[in-house]
């Protein structure tokens, strides 16, 4: 019958494949704009050259950011406004940017420059002010519509920064402020506080070759608890717990915002819901193990939505120090890891399927406890992820390899 839908079926299928695989690599830098739908669960900066280098192959990866940075200008703008961080969001707008397009090497400058981190209230507001006018050299540069989009981005923050001044404790900091923070939360203010219609404006101002959004839009805090018992709140101290006073991160939680913290929860937006469902590679890749990969899983949903999702799962452990992974090896961070999703190493169905490790022990702070990981439901690759120039880090060229020879 004209105008009937033909009949689906989704079909389980396993195949033998080569990892990393030059065809397929070769096939998707031709096509970036056909390439596969890999969905990250990540914040922070240490995915930022894996996605600028991602962004040649396939323009159609998916990016869940956490909200609940708690340090720099994203808490101060949290505390001023009453919204999620979005400092990690912004990182990961620039990253995806299109480079190439005419006036985007001029907006993607400004996205990524801080004010200065010194000076007085004054003098930054009057750095703000010429940013608005156009006089600064970093806005006076940019094609016409461009900057006066970006003006007017500006302008409107300034403006709502004056209305939230009064009977407010002090005047806003802007010491090392970020543009593209600033731009990113006019856009959310003058949307009625949707994030999604800040998001999607400057995405197109970009250029963004992928798909950026915060796993959950709510205002909460990261609240961990240690090997002793004791609790630390707020994401920019927990890098502190192992790499200043010496103590093991066990597990994190979610707690409200506010001089009297209580256990919240954070309920996935269905935009994020639908992203999981598309995907056809979930990675959780590296970066701090609690504060940036485990704190996205906390939403509400999550498990569920993975186990929904057939597409296989893999985790990428860090290599070198994390400080938030104090006392934890490779193979301990895959326990965290399927801990947060509600699952053991003797049973990750539904959520990982497999764990990426570089060849060599040297790599990591503490070695991976191959035979643990190899006697659990999980497959391990093992692959010289590291080399002379990106040592200890994970070389993005060699990861993005394995990941589209996965997908």
């Amino acid at each position: 019958m004209p105008g009937s839908e033909r009949p689906r079926f989704d079909i389980p299928l396993t195949r033998t494949i080569r990892v990393p695989d030059p065809y397929r690599v070769e096939r998707w830098e031709r096509i970036p704009e056909l390439g596969p739908r890999i969905l990250f669960f990540s914040g922070g900066t240490a995915l930022k050259r894996t996605s600028r280098r991602l962004k040649r192959y396939t323009h159609n990866s998916a990016h869940l950011i956490t909200p609940f940075d708690s340090g720099g200008s994203s808490a101060e703008l949290r505390q001023r406004f009453a919204m999620p961080s979005i400092g990690d969001l912004r990182n990961r707008l620039v990253a995806l940017a299109d480079e190439s397009i005419q006036g985007n090497p001029e907006i993607y400058e400004l996205f990524s420059h801080r004010l200065s981190a010194e000076g007085s209230t004054a003098e930054l507001r009057a750095g703000l002010d010429r940013l608005v006018e156009g006089t600064d050299p970093l806005v006076a540069s940019l094609p016409g519509s461009f900057g006066r989009i970006v003006r007017t981005h500006l302008r409107s923050f300034r403006n709502h920064l004056s209305d939230s001044d009064t009977g407010f404790r002090g005047p806003f900091d802007l010491r090392g402020a970020s543009i593209g923070n600033l731009l990113l939360t006019a856009g959310y203010l003058d949307n009625e506080r949707d994030l999604d219609s800040a998001i999607f404006l400057l995405a197109k101002l970009l250029h963004v070759n992928g798909q950026v959004q915060l796993v959950s839009d709510v205002n909460l805090q990261l609240l961990a608890t240690l090997e002793d018992g004791s609790e630390v709140e707020g994401q920019h101290l927990l890098g502190r717990s192992g790499g200043t006073l010496g103590r093991r991160i066990e597990s994190v939680r979610l707690v409200s915002s506010g001089e009297s913290s209580s256990e919240a929860s954070a309920p996935l937006t269905e935009k994020s819901r639908r992203a999981i469902a598309a995907a056809e590679l979930i990675c959780y890749p590296m970066g701090s193990l609690f504060s940036s990969v485990i704190a996205p899983l906390l939403a509400d949903g999550i498990p569920e939505a993975l186990e929904s999702s057939g597409a296989p799962k893999i985790f990428v452990p860090n290599t070198g120090v994390d400080p938030e992974q104090y006392g934890h090896s490779p193979s301990d961070a895959v326990d965290r890891l399927l801990n947060a999703l509600g699952r053991s190493l003797e049973d990750p169905g539904g959520v990982l399927d497999l764990v990426l490790l570089d060849s060599s022990d040297s790599s990591y702070e503490l070695p991976p406890d191959r035979d643990r990981i190899r006697n659990s439901r999980l497959e391990l690759i093992e692959l010289p992820l590291v080399d002379g120039g990106s040592e200890p880090r994970i070389t993005a060229e060699r990861l993005v390899e394995v990941l589209l020879s996965l997908a």
